[in-house]
């Protein structure tokens, strides 16, 4: 979900009943002005939900999994270590980190004709960002998720940051199709 809802009650009776068991909500922005930028909305209004979620799964003691989804792009690079603190502040589980992927791509569109206002457009992807930037970041990103505890998944197993033994297979990687940078 993206948070903006307001009918909790749909949540609250899905937790009840247990049939919830696993929550991810989609995040791009630990600021709240990116936020409104991207999503549209006030960030304290998502923060609002995050917490009753939070709240629910204490009160009814289900096991329900509270993770984060973070499409990476050119416009939040600089804000995804802020999204760990935030995911700290707010309880979550796990934080998986995702590559942009945009319309072009997957629908063949010509990306001319989109709206150049879109963050689903091939400069967002984090190949058109400086590699060391990148790297930087998701070091970052990795030393917050130690010492505030909230476990990430990198939406790839970068060489600079992760030990060749740690690497995953390909098949057992969640990107079958994983990113690849242009030199």
């Amino acid at each position: 979900t993206n948070g903006a809802t307001k009918r909790h009650g749909v949540f609250e009776e899905l937790a009840e009943e247990g049939l919830v068991h696993d929550l991810i909500l989609s995040i791009e922005a630990g600021s709240p002005e990116l936020f409104q930028r991207i999503r549209g909305y006030d960030q304290e209004r998502f923060k609002a939900f995050a917490r009753f979620i939070g709240k629910l799964r204490a009160r009814t003691g289900r096991p329900t999994r509270f993770r984060f989804n973070v499409t990476c792009m050119r416009e939040n690079l600089h804000e995804l270590p802020q999204i760990v603190e935030l995911a700290a502040e707010l309880g979550m589980d796990e934080i998986l980190f995702v590559h942009l992927y945009g319309y072009a791509d997957a629908y063949q569109v010509d990306e001319a004709q989109t709206d150049p206002r879109k963050l689903c457009r091939q400069e967002q992807k984090l190949d058109f960002a400086e590699r060391a930037e990148v790297i930087d970041i998701f070091r970052r990103v990795l030393d917050l998720s130690h010492e505030l505890g909230v476990p990430v998944v990198l939406p790839e197993a970068y060489p600079e940051l992760v030990p060749a033994e740690e690497i995953p297979e390909t098949e057992a990687f969640r990107c079958l199709s994983p990113f690849r940078w242009v030199h």
